[in-house]
């Protein structure tokens, strides 16, 4: 295993948090 950078890590967490808000407001929007 390696260690990913904090920064890096965080961005990612971030954009996945973000596309994850976007997917469930689509979903309750279409429902």
């Amino acid at each position: 295993m390696y260690a990913i950078p904090l920064r890096s890590r965080t961005a990612t967490g971030l954009a996945f948090q973000r596309w994850l808000v976007q997917r469930l407001a689509g979903l309750a929007d279409t429902n």
